[in-house]
């Protein structure tokens, strides 16, 4: 047991080290970054940037510009936007994205910089942000404020600069003709010391996912080792009886053990949680939306033809139109700004689907197992998303219910669905649900009772990480002495 111990003391000493100051960087970014997150075009911000659509210079119905596209029949999702204020087909298959003009049918390849300069000036414009002196800066394949996989369908980018007191830089696609992401000065100097510092998250590095998780999971997992080791010996080095002091240390060394004794709940919650950031389906379900159950929703293959007998007149002034095929009968969800919509079919307008339609196609989504009829769920519902948004932003979209089908399978799974276009967000089983609290609820504090008081959520988030990073300074001394001599 001595010779294990004496090893373990020696693994913590050297580890620590480095550790420490993993933890004192953590900290101090995990604050940043509680207050500046890292750059998005969030929902609110598209739908403002977009032009209103023109619905009279749409000259050919959605099958009539993509029935020849040799990917025709897999496409799955499909779009109208205006693009240059010219209308603009966006629709998605299994691998790709392909933006077609709804006046000609021709397909975009590739925008020109003055295309991409207009594309982010109408959309400045809407914003009513200045840019009065707008400029293209450069065509960006993977920068440091661009460099998520959300993005990859879309590269590559067109960064443009609008050269105003908050120096933005709009980021237009070149696959799509839209803006998609924007960034100011201010999210990109708190950024470089929050999100860049604490995710690891360079450039060069993190545009090579594969490498870049496995180094941040190694790291974290060798922090998470280096935690527990400290906490051990921190125990067992109590002295509980005919001691004036239940430490045997003195000066630093007995700040840093009883430090590390006073935080080590919450050390320890911090450094495991931020690990399962990382596990990516590793021990915890990913619980992805398969293709079969949102063919069950659509009520079997989509027919792109069937879109004709809707009446796109109604959507005059809306800023984008979203196709849907729902139990076999086809929709188109006209979104006005990023909280109102309407709902386009073959009989009618409507705000948001009834959680009473598709009761059939509810039912049988998990394959094997009966599921109940759908239930709304509450605002503050634990377990609710940030549902509706779109594929840019977690931001959420609208303020349409959002409705939860229990299974009763095994993993007692639960489909969440988004009323405003009744797709599928997300699917949560027992494994996911878990992950839930250990990771999201034990790094960020998202806990019902705390999301309810924000001030004092605020508050917690000050104190512990200011405590976390003041017992990780006394380790980086102790490190430094270690090293002096």
């Amino acid at each position: 047991m001595k010779f294990v111990l004496r090893y373990l003391i020696l693994w913590h000493r050297w580890l620590g080290i480095v550790a420490c100051l993993l933890f004192m960087l953590w900290f101090v970014t995990g604050l940043v970054l509680h207050f500046v997150h890292f750059p998005e075009l969030n929902a609110e911000e598209k739908y403002t940037g977009l032009v209103p659509i023109d619905i009279q210079s749409v000259k050919l119905s959605l099958y009539d510009a993509t029935h020849a596209l040799p990917q025709f029949d897999r496409i799955t999702k499909a779009r109208l936007i205006m693009s240059a204020n010219r209308p603009m087909y966006i629709v998605t298959d299994d691998a790709h994205i392909t933006a077609i003009y709804a006046d000609t049918g021709k397909v975009l390849r590739t925008l020109s910089m003055d295309t991409a300069l207009e594309i982010a000036n109408l959309h400045a414009t809407q914003r009513e942000i200045d840019h009065a002196n707008i400029a293209y800066a450069s065509l960006e394949d993977v920068d440091q404020w661009t460099v998520s996989n959300g993005l990859d369908a879309y590269r590559p980018l067109h960064r443009i600069a609008l050269n105003n007191k908050q120096q933005t830089e709009l980021y237009v696609s070149d696959v799509t003709g839209e803006v998609v992401r924007d960034t100011n000065k201010l999210e990109r100097g708190w950024n470089y010391v929050g999100s860049i510092i604490h995710w690891i998250y360079p450039t060069f590095l993190r545009k090579h996912w594969a490498v870049w998780n496995w180094l941040v999971w190694t790291v974290s997992f060798i922090a998470l080792v280096a935690a527990l080791s400290g906490i051990y010996l921190g125990l067992m080095r109590l002295r509980w009886r005919h001691e004036k002091s239940i430490s045997p240390y003195r000066g630093m060394h007995y700040l840093h053990h009883m430090g590390g004794i006073f935080i080590s709940a919450f050390l320890l919650t911090y450094i495991f949680s931020g690990w399962l950031s990382m596990d990516h389906g590793l021990l915890f379900s990913n619980s992805v939306v398969s293709a079969t159950q949102r063919k069950v929703l659509a009520g079997g293959e989509i027919h792109w033809d069937q879109f004709n007998t809707v009446d796109l007149s109604l959507a005059q002034g809306a800023k984008q139109l979203d196709w849907v095929q729902l139990a076999g009968k086809p929709y188109v969800i006209a979104t006005f700004h990023h909280a109102a919509q309407k709902i386009l079919g073959q009989h009618g307008v409507a705000s948001h689907f009834a959680y009473t339609q598709f009761k059939s196609e509810y039912i049988q989504l998990l394959d094997g197992s009966s599921c109940a009829l759908p239930t709304v769920v509450a605002s503050n519902d634990a377990y609710a998303s940030n549902h509706a948004s779109t594929p840019l932003s977690s931001t959420p979209l609208s303020s349409t219910p959002l409705l939860r089908v229990v299974c009763n399978d095994k993993e007692n799974t639960w489909f969440h669905i988004d009323s405003g276009n009744a797709q599928i967000v997300e699917v949560l089983n027992d494994s996911k649900r878990l992950y839930r609290w250990l990771y999201t609820g034990l790094h960020t504090l998202d806990f019902p009772a705390l999301n309810q008081t924000p001030q004092l959520k605020t508050i917690l988030v000050i104190l512990f990480t200011v405590t976390g990073f003041i017992f990780s300074l006394t380790g980086v001394i102790l490190s430094w002495r270690r090293l002096r001599q």
